[in-house]
C-alpha cells in the first residue's frame, strides 16, 4: 500500500500498521520520503528479527552433538491438528520421531557432518514437503529426514529431545537399525485406523497391534508414536508385552515411559525459529571446509619443513596445498596423518 495515497499520508499509515516491507506497484510514480523511510524501517526491523532468530538457532549446531541413537525427538505444535491430538490424547506433544544416525551411509549419501538422522511417520507434509533423505522422493508414511530440514518445515513447533536413560549397547543398536531399515525399505504406511482409534481405547487393554518382525502384516503401518515405541521395543528398551499401538506422543513425557525408558526432555529449538537452519548448516559446512583447508596447509607446511624443504606461503595462497608435488611431499617423511581426513 502507499502509492498516490502515500502523498496524503494514508500510505505511510498503512505501511506502519501492516509492517509492509515491499512498496506497492505505484510507489515509483507517486511516493513521499516518509513512505520510503517507513518501508526501510520495516525492512530493518524484519532483518533484526531474523538475525535474532538465527542467533538463537546457533545453539542447535552444538546441542545436536548431544543427541544419540534411540533418543526421542518430540514436537509441540500450535496448529489445529496439534490441538486436536492434544485434546484426544491428553498430550503436550503432537508428533514424535526417533534418532538413528548409524543408518546413515556416508559412501552413498555423503558426510553426515554432525547432523541428526530422524525416522518418523506421518500422513501429510501440510504444504511443506521434505524429500526422504534416503530416496530423495516425497513420500507419506514411514520416512527418514535430516533433522534440520524437518525443523525448518515445522518452524512453528517447539522441539524437545528425550534422551534414552542409558545409551544403546551394540546388540540393541543393531536390532534398532534392522527394524528401522526394514520399515523404511518396505515404505510402511501411516496407520490411520490405529491413530484415530486411540481416544476410544483403554491403554491398559489387551494387545491390539504388536509389531512383530516375523509377522509381515504387523509391519505394514504405523502412526508416529507407535513407530517410535515399536522401534524401542525391537531394541529391547520397551517390554514386548506393551502394546505399541496405544502409545501416544505425550506418553514419552509421562511415567512409566518417562523415567524408565527416556529421561526428562531438553529444549532443542523453540517455536517461531523462522526456518533458517538450512542456511546455518550450510554456512557451518563452508566454515568447516575452510578450517580443514587451513589445518591441511599448516600440516603440510610442517611436514615439508621437517623434510628439509623450505616453502613459500605464496605457493599455498595461489596454488593451494594440492599444488605441492608428490615428490616434494614424499621427501617430507612424517607419521602424522593430515589434520582433516
Amino acid at each position: 500500500m502507499g502509492g498516490c495515497v502515500g502523498t496524503c499520508g494514508w500510505g505511510v499509515f498503512c505501511a506502519k500498521c501492516c509492517k509492509s516491507t515491499e512498496p506497492d506497484q505505484w510507489h515509483d510514480k507517486f511516493t513521499t520520503t516518509e513512505y520510503e523511510q517507513t518501508i526501510y524501517d520495516n525492512q530493518q526491523e524484519e532483518k533484526q528479527i531474523l538475525e535474532q532468530k538465527k542467533a538463537e538457532l546457533k545453539s542447535y549446531m552444538t546441542d545436536r552433538q548431544k543427541i544419540k541413537d534411540g533418543d526421542v525427538i518430540a514436537f509441540a505444535g500450535h496448529t489445529f491438528t496439534d490441538d486436536v491430538i492434544g485434546a484426544a490424547t491428553d498430550s503436550t506433544y503432537g508428533h514424535v520421531g526417533i534418532v538413528c544416525n548409524s543408518l546413515w551411509d556416508e559412501k552413498k549419501f555423503g558426510k553426515l557432518d554432525g547432523d541428526i538422522v530422524m525416522f518418523e511417520t506421518f500422513s501429510s507434509h501440510h504444504g511443506r514437503p521434505v524429500p526422504d533423505a534416503f530416496t530423495g522422493k516425497i513420500r507419506s508414511g514411514t520416512q527418514v529426514h535430516m533433522l534440520y530440514k524437518r525443523l525448518d518445515a515445522l518452524c512453528d513447533d517447539s522441539v524437545y529431545v528425550h534422551p534414552l536413560k542409558e545409551p544403546l549397547n551394540p546388540d540393541e543398536l543393531q536390532k534398532l537399525k534392522e527394524f528401522l531399515q526394514r520399515v523404511h525399505d518396505e515404505a510402511a504406511h501411516y496407520d490411520y485406523s490405529e491413530a484415530y482409534a486411540i481416544p476410544f481405547r483403554d491403554a491398559d487393554q489387551a494387545k491390539v497391534h504388536h509389531a512383530n518382525p516375523d509377522d509381515d502384516e504387523s509391519m505394514k503401518a504405523f502412526f508416529c508414536s507407535e513407530l517410535v515405541a515399536a522401534a524401542l521395543q525391537a531394541a529391547g528398551r520397551i517390554s514386548s508385552e506393551k502394546d505399541a499401538s496405544v502409545v501416544v506422543p505425550g506418553d514419552f513425557g509421562k511415567a512409566p515411559l518417562l523415567g524408565e525408558v527416556v529421561d526428562e526432555p531438553w529444549l532443542l529449538v523453540d517455536a517461531g525459529h523462522g526456518g533458517a537452519l538450512e542456511r546455518l548448516v550450510s554456512d557451518w559446512h563452508k566454515d568447516e571446509q575452510i578450517r580443514c583447508q587451513q589445518l591441511e596447509i599448516e600440516d603440510l607446511k610442517a611436514r615439508l619443513l621437517a623434510g628439509g624443504i623450505e616453502c613459500d606461503d605464496r605457493v599455498f595462497e595461489v596454488r593451494g596445498p594440492s599444488a605441492i608435488s608428490d615428490t616434494e611431499t614424499s621427501r617430507a617423511h612424517t607419521s602424522a596423518e593430515p589434520a582433516c581426513a
